[in-house]
């Protein structure tokens, strides 16, 4: 049987951003931290050979339906900052 390796884009996106010093950024001064992140932490995950297939997934565009999560829960999560290149939300 194959094996496959689905990936929270969004969530590794996100959790580059905070791995990598905000210092990592284009001349101009564009962040690039987060697209370095992704992108280190995806070429380990392939070098692995964990499975034969693979897919990047990541979150709609849309509004969030937070029902599912606690008022507190709610409260304590850290939102993606303006400066992430995957911020839009």
């Amino acid at each position: 049987m194959e094996r496959v390796v689905l990936i929270d884009g969004s969530a590794l996106i996100y959790r580059a951003y905070f791995a990598i010093p905000s210092s990592f950024s284009t001349a101009d001064g564009t962040p690039t931290n987060a697209t370095y992140g992704f992108a280190l932490m995806f070429r380990k995950l392939l070098a692995a050979k964990l499975a034969r297939f693979g897919a990047v997934i990541f979150d709609a565009q849309a509004p969030r339906s937070e029902t599912s999560a606690t008022p507190s829960t709610r409260r304590s999560a850290r939102r993606c900052p303006t400066t992430c290149v995957f911020s839009s939300r």
